[in-house]
């Protein structure tokens, strides 16, 4: 089709535009210029075919975020279900994961921005902290007891120890990304 010039190229674009119609070749402007409008309105425009800027960096940062989530929830399932260490204990972890975001989610819709401290703010992030060091706690204290027969090996507890820091790194970049004004996410 590149080697095409004059009626004969109109002639097949207007031919790919329009599937049902006459073929005929006629050369009046007239008839061809609205048929070439018409497939050039059916496709997007440049603004809407490729993200701007910082919807593409947006986007990025949500597929990473993705893509670390995934990644600290197969060090979860690892720790869980290799054969050696065959203990689904671990997996309680998984509650801390859903409670730690919700009084940070809380205070935000609570309190007013006024930018300096705020009680409802310092609360909410006390407890997101203790709802942390009990996700990092509970497979220690399931390593370390009972000392004679404990219930989750040390392989295990590292394992889950290291899905809790991708994870939680998630969690807190998810939050970063939603503070900044430019993004849709921030409305929360």
């Amino acid at each position: 089709m590149a080697g095409l010039k004059g009626p004969a190229k109109t002639r097949v674009r207007r031919k790919h535009c329009n599937s049902g119609g006459s073929d005929s070749l006629l050369p009046s402007v007239k008839f061809y210029l609205p048929l070439d409008f018409l497939c050039l309105a059916a496709l997007p425009s440049p603004d809407t075919r490729r993200p701007t800027t910082a919807a593409a960096m947006q986007m990025r940062a949500l597929v990473t975020l993705a893509f670390a989530t995934t990644i600290g929830l197969t060090f979860l399932f690892l720790a869980c279900a290799l054969p050696q260490y065959d203990n689904w204990w671990p997996f309680f972890v998984v509650v801390f994961y859903v409670l730690a975001p919700i009084p940070s989610i809380i205070a935000r819709r609570i309190s007013e921005d006024t930018g300096g401290s705020n009680p409802c703010k310092e609360l909410a992030y006390f407890v997101t902290a203790a709802i942390v060091v009990s996700a990092f706690g509970l497979p220690i204290v399931l390593a370390r007891s009972p000392s004679s027969a404990p219930v989750i090996s040390w392989g295990a507890c590292g394992l889950v120890l290291a899905g809790n820091v991708v994870t939680f790194l998630t969690i807190w970049g998810f939050f970063m990304i939603a503070d900044s004004d430019d993004v849709e996410y921030s409305m929360w």
